[in-house]
């Protein structure tokens, strides 16, 4: 692992834990801010350049200045928006369950440690109506749906309520809805029903593999873990069990491994590299191949190589992306979906003017070289204890294809 990656380490540990953190040789201070950024950890590693008196040039010591107030207020904004619907749930009596951050961030040592791009919401799929007429009134539009989760923005906010905990091809569905029932039955009053700290740990898990596997993964989603098993208070049996049920045991056993090894100042072994490696390379050629790979290995069916059918199933898909993705880049899709034909046509126009880089690498990474990515591919989710999950996704892609 390089230097810059293990500085980065050791600051987001320094950060959260308030130890002393020593730097050695000379640190890439570019590098590492745009990793802080991307990662949404700016403001933990500022805490650690705080505590320990680490001298930053003072025009990336100012860029973390300036991103840790906006994390903080972004923090406050999104505690006080989920505060009000939270009680406007209760009001009307929709049963909810907060996932993910919406509550990991309150074991954190501060809340704006943990930073959220969206807020994540299980809900009572027979009161979305009502949900979605409370939406409006809130000032917020529909930005896309999936086949687990519905998603609504205003402005900075983004709130993505679930039907389902992940998505139905990773064939987890029945273990996520036997914790979704256990939530709301042992719920006595009110609306907000609450996963036990098991279930939280095995949705983080669940969470963390599906973003290993399709290449867009941050590091809250590990620090997550390390937090929730500090808590960890359940039936061990009963997460081994569930762990096993989903897929996950080797993961899992990956992933202590890695945070075991991190926050103990161990040498890091060639799975934790590996998965430390994934998620920190965060450039855009890094995530473009990475998604490139997914991609690529998901098209071919989970073949050794792509047969003509894959590649034209494979390029449809580049040339035609998903309703939701072109909304995340032409913004205006959100309020006039009816527009996404004209976006398909101009689409091509502005990569060539506004990202020609972008189409250079596309070209470099020309399906022809499918063998060789799915070899790699299949052997980094090895490594990562991924096949049983993979094989799932594949599986499910093919028969949902036909």
């Amino acid at each position: 692992m390089n230097r810059n990656l293990i500085t980065i380490l050791k600051l987001i540990k320094s950060g959260l834990l308030s130890e002393k953190c020593e730097l050695d040789g000379d640190i890439d201070w570019n590098y590492i801010y745009h990793v802080c950024y991307r990662q949404r950890i700016t403001c933990i590693v500022y805490q650690a350049i705080k505590d320990n008196n680490i001298k930053v040039p003072s025009e990336y010591l100012r860029l973390f200045q300036v991103q840790t107030l906006k994390d903080v207020k972004n923090d406050r904004d999104q505690i006080r928006f989920l505060d009000r619907l939270f009680n406007l749930f209760e009001e009307k009596e929709i049963a909810f369950i907060p996932l993910k951050g919406s509550f990991i961030k309150y074991i954190y040592p501060r809340t704006e440690f943990r930073q959220m791009a969206d807020a994540d919401i299980y809900i009572d799929i027979d009161k979305y109506d009502q949900i979605k007429q409370l939406m409006e009134q809130l000032g917020f539009t529909n930005s896309g749906n999936n086949d687990y989760h519905f998603g609504w923005q205003k402005d900075e906010m983004m709130i993505e309520f679930h039907k389902a905990f992940i998505g139905s091809y990773y064939g987890m569905t029945d273990t996520f809805e036997a914790c979704a029932k256990k939530a709301l039955s042992s719920n006595r009053s009110g609306s907000r029903s609450d996963l036990d700290i098991s279930d939280h740990l095995l949705y983080s898990v669940a969470h963390l593999a599906k973003h290993c596997i399709l290449g867009s993964i941050n590091m809250l989603n590990l620090t997550d873990i390390y937090f929730l098993r500090g808590i960890n208070d359940s039936d061990n049996q009963y997460l081994k069990n569930s762990l096993a049920e989903t897929g996950l045991t080797r993961f899992y056993e990956v992933v202590c491994n890695a945070l075991d090894e991190w926050f103990s100042g161990s040498a890091f072994s060639e799975e934790t590299e590996s998965l430390f490696n994934r998620i920190l390379a965060v450039s855009k050629e890094a995530t473009e191949k990475k998604n490139y790979s997914a991609s690529v290995f998901k098209a071919s069916a989970g073949r050794h190589k792509m047969t003509v059918r894959h590649k034209v199933k494979y390029y449809f898909r580049v040339a035609f992306p998903p309703y939701k993705r072109m909304a995340g880049h032409y913004n205006v899709l959100f309020k006039v979906p009816l527009l996404l034909p004209v976006f398909y046509l101009w689409r091509p126009f502005d990569k060539l003017f506004r990202s020609p880089e972008s189409i250079r690498r596309f070209m470099k990474m020309n399906v022809r070289d499918s063998e060789k990515t799915i070899y790699q591919y299949k052997g980094e989710m090895n490594r990562l204890g991924l096949e049983t999950i993979v094989s799932n996704i594949v599986n499910n892609y093919e028969n949902k294809s036909r």
